[in-house]
Order: structure tokens, then C-alpha cells, then sequence
């Protein structure tokens, strides 16, 4: 059997940066007046600053994972965070009937990346690391659903 091909880790970067500003201009960036969201509770300074972090620990944390020497399992973790994020965009504009921001680089950005990183380093590892890979990335989207969703408390 022909050994599968990983997907390279710097397309991570890449899909956050065009997904997030999908969801800024199709979003928070419509108005910069400290308004909510639609479904989220930040104003369009809060989204930056919240992303402009997110996107300093992505590149952290590949940069770590690579010199460290878990990038796959970090891989795994970002797939994860990707694919779940992807399909929650899907299901809520299905939800709605409408377009939501992140639609568009959902199916064609994250989900995308997120299976085929999924599929492509499975077998690379133990089950049960990969298992507490998938595990982690899905915390990781939970916390970030959370604060994307209840923001404002946090900020004032």
C-alpha cells in the first residue's frame, strides 16, 4: 500500500486567515459600531483582537509542534477544530435559511482541510493518541464557541 501523503501544515494558517475574514466582512466588519454580532456577542474590535491572538497561537503552536516533533498530532487538533467549525457554519445557514457568515470557506476552506488532514494521518499514530487529538480539538472548539458567543461579559 502507497504511504499517504500529509497535508502541509502551513495551509492551517492560510484557511484561519481567509475563513476569518470571510466572517468579518460577511459579519462584524459590516458596521464597526459596537454593535452585537448576529449569533455572536462581540463588537467588530473584539472579534479582531480575539482572532489577531488566535492566529498568534496557531502560528505559536505550529512553529512548537515542528520543532518539538508533534505535528501531526497538532494537525489532528486543528482538523478537528476545522472540520467541526466548517459543519456548524453549514448547519446553522441550513438552520436559518440564510446566509451566515464563514459559509463560503466552510466547504470549500475547512471542511475540506479538516477531513482530508483527518483521513490522511490516520494509521500515523496510535488510535488512542489520535483519539485525545480529536478529543482536544474539540474542547478547543467549544471553548472558542464560548467565547466567541458570551464575549461581551468578558470584555465589559
Amino acid at each position: 500500500m502507497a504511504a499517504k501523503r500529509s497535508v502541509p501544515i502551513w495551509l492551517f494558517p492560510v484557511a484561519y486567515l481567509v475563513h476569518v475574514t470571510e466572517e468579518f466582512f460577511g459579519g462584524a466588519g459590516l458596521s464597526l459600531a459596537p454593535h452585537r454580532m448576529e449569533g455572536f456577542n462581540l463588537t467588530p474590535l473584539e472579534f479582531i483582537l480575539i482572532n489577531c491572538v488566535g492566529a498568534s497561537l496557531l502560528l505559536f503552536g505550529l512553529v512548537y509542534a515542528q520543532r518539538r516533533g508533534f505535528p501531526h498530532l497538532l494537525m489532528i487538533i486543528l482538523s478537528t477544530i476545522f472540520l467541526v467549525n466548517g459543519l456548524l457554519h453549514l448547519i446553522n445557514s441550513l438552520r436559518m435559511g440564510a446566509y451566515t457568515p464563514g459559509l463560503i470557506t466552510s466547504p470549500l476552506v475547512f471542511v475540506p482541510l479538516g477531513a482530508l488532514t483527518l483521513y490522511r494521518l490516520w494509521g500515523d499514530m496510535s488510535r488512542v493518541r489520535y483519539g485525545c487529538g480529536v478529543a482536544l480539538g474539540a474542547g478547543i472548539h467549544l471553548a472558542i464557541s464560548l467565547l466567541a458567543h458570551n464575549g461581551r461579559t468578558l470584555f465589559g
